[in-house]
């Protein structure tokens, strides 16, 4: 029980450091920074998965407002149409996320949140793979 509580704050505490690290990436708005960001996004969706599959309920509320501040900084920084879009399916991938993440556990729901989860792990490293040219 003290392992995975102890887990939960470190969890918790890379999340935090992920937010302000995407605030930094809004105030420097270069390509290296964004990239960067689209990688972090990635971890952070492959994290959230874990900690509803743990029933973390903490961790993934803090992951899940990770991903969103990061999802947002991308779209703000990112003017190219094509990829563009594609923050607009992650949007909508991000939206059923934060619906199943306040549903009660289930096996469903975890594989719901797998799917998608793998949705937005992927939609990021097109983006990371497009800002490299």
């Amino acid at each position: 029980m003290r392992e995975e509580l102890m887990l939960g704050k470190v969890l918790l505490l890379i999340s935090f450091i992920t937010i302000i690290s995407t605030t930094g990436a809004v105030a420097k708005n270069n390509i290296n920074s964004l990239i960067t960001l689209a990688a972090k996004q990635e971890k952070l969706s492959a994290m959230l998965v874990s900690s509803y599959n743990n029933k973390n309920k903490t961790v993934l509320i803090a992951n899940l407002k990770s991903i969103e501040a990061g999802q947002t900084t991308l779209k703000s920084s990112i003017n190219d149409p094509e990829i563009s879009n594609l923050l607009v399916y992650i949007d909508m991938c991000l939206t059923d996320l934060k619906i199943l993440t306040k549903k009660p556990y289930s096996s469903s729901n975890a594989k719901a949140i797998s799917e998608l989860c793998t949705s937005v792990s992927e939609g990021n490293q097109y983006v990371a793979r497009s800002l490299k040219g």
